[in-house]
């Protein structure tokens, strides 16, 4: 009986041991939560149709400047966001960018900035609306 008693607990110890080698293998390295946040300012909430004006904010990744990084502007348009034809820039060395706009489409509209992050991490997005007359 101390002989099967022995393997019993052999055989669970095991067990035991692998079950928990399969969640340490599965379990994803870079598990911490993926932080990330981008502000937009419009340098004005007014402006004429074909009127230049530029989007300014900051990018981070991770509580850290979001350094090189693409920021796009978009609009919202039939109910999808649709991209702005060269409204993109790359974030600088502090994680802030600048883009300038040249709107004709004329009403209120809703754009958003992007901030693209770095693998399967969800974007960031920041939502703003300009007055366009």
């Amino acid at each position: 009986m101390n002989g099967t008693f022995t393997r019993t607990v052999s055989t669970l110890a095991a067990a035991g041991a692998l079950a928990l080698g399969s969640v340490a293998v599965s379990a994803p390295a870079d598990a911490a939560p993926v932080h990330s946040r981008i502000t937009a300012h419009a340098s004005d909430s007014t402006v004429q149709a074909g009127q230049t004006f530029s989007v300014r904010g900051r990018f981070s990744y991770n509580h850290q400047p979001a350094i090189q990084r693409l920021v796009k502007i978009q609009t919202l348009r039939g109910g999808t966001w649709q991209p702005i034809a060269g409204a993109q820039v790359r974030t600088t060395n502090i994680g802030t960018y600048r883009v300038r706009l040249d709107l004709s489409l004329t009403g209120t509209r809703t754009l958003r900035a992007v901030g693209v992050t770095p693998g399967p991490a969800a974007n960031a997005y920041k939502r703003f609306t300009v007055r366009v007359g």
